[in-house]
């Protein structure tokens, strides 16, 4: 499964979440996990409302960091890439915002990576609990 839906279980992130979408943004995930696995896992937390959009790539024909992998986000969206910002946890994730030319690129240590992985990211948190206080 991937590691940024478990932390949706971790203290304080579907919390932040909750917050991020009530003032207003469009959250999404992306991963090399199943589509109907992650929306599995998102009912069995009562967290499928909380998501715009979900880019498995396992459907779609990319993977990261290929920024072609967030072509469906720029389709369906038709948003200004610098609005964006990836929130991740490993080198890969980091190398997506850049090649896509995101606005903002936040690495999060309570995933797999270390912070040394994560030196192209733009921030790095100790907890994804604190991506709000990142973003405004």
């Amino acid at each position: 499964m991937n590691v940024f839906l478990k932390l949706i279980g971790l203290e304080g992130v579907k919390e932040a979440l909750i917050d991020l979408k009530a003032k207003g943004y469009q959250l999404g995930i992306v991963t090399s996990d199943t589509k109907k696995g992650v929306e599995q896992f998102l009912a069995h937390t009562n967290a499928t409302s909380l998501f715009d959009l979900i880019i498995s790539t396992e459907a779609d024909a990319y993977e990261k960091p290929n920024p072609k992998v967030l072509s469906p986000l720029f389709e369906q969206y038709n948003v200004d890439p610098q609005k964006v910002a990836i929130v991740g946890d490993t080198a890969n994730d980091m190398k997506t915002a850049s090649n896509a030319n995101l606005g903002m690129a936040i690495g999060v240590l309570t995933g797999i990576a270390t912070k040394e992985e994560l030196h192209e990211a733009d921030i790095i948190l100790n907890s994804a609990a604190d991506i709000l206080e990142a973003l405004i």
